[in-house]
């Protein structure tokens, strides 16, 4: 049987790994220019990716410390548990190749339909962790029993916002993010 800390070094390890894949899509826009006026519009002409990079970010950071909020009140761990956190890290390391479609392409509804799915996906199984760890391990989240499924919510009004209205389906992105900044304690 794997042990809890051998589940929480490989999650560490791979969290650590996509936080850090969402900074190589931040690319150099120019090189040697000499003009300040135009590096800074080079700059500015970023400012989609800097944003899907900070909210990615975030979302990913809050993942993390909501990852070890829960192992923390687990005791030991289960093949279920195990293959529940494996899929969950799955859609986890999809995340800059979503926070990069949807950087370069902001005002396509197809790519931000993709980012609110994966953003689903992966709230969906982080409901499943907690879920697992309520009913098989008797721990309490009474917090976080109410706010469960504002992420998944929340995301699936993202996906189909972007149909008709990108801006609002951002919005829908960024609530689960301010709702989840902290662990449910």
């Amino acid at each position: 049987m794997m042990s809890k800390a051998r589940l929480e070094s490989f999650s560490d390890g791979v969290m650590s790994i996509v936080i850090t894949l969402l900074a190589f899509d931040l690319i150099v826009p120019l090189k040697n220019v000499a003009s300040g006026a135009v590096a800074l519009r080079a700059l500015m002409s970023m400012a989609p990716q800097f944003l899907l990079f900070f909210i990615s970010f975030i979302t990913l950071a809050t993942m993390w410390i909501n990852h070890h909020f829960i192992m923390s009140k687990i005791e030991e761990v289960t093949p279920k548990f195990i293959w529940i956190n494996s899929i969950l890290l799955m859609f986890i390391t999809l995340v800059p190749f979503a926070a990069s479609f949807v950087s370069k392409n902001p005002f396509n509804h197809i790519a931000l339909m993709f980012y609110a799915m994966l953003m689903f996906l992966i709230s969906w199984m982080f409901s499943k962790l907690y879920s697992f760890a309520n009913h098989d391990f008797k721990t309490l989240f009474p917090q976080t029993r109410k706010l469960k499924h504002i992420g998944m919510f929340s995301y699936a009004l993202a996906f189909f916002a972007a149909i008709f209205s990108q801006p609002l389906g951002y919005l829908f992105i960024c609530i689960p993010l301010i709702l989840y900044i902290l662990p449910r304690q």
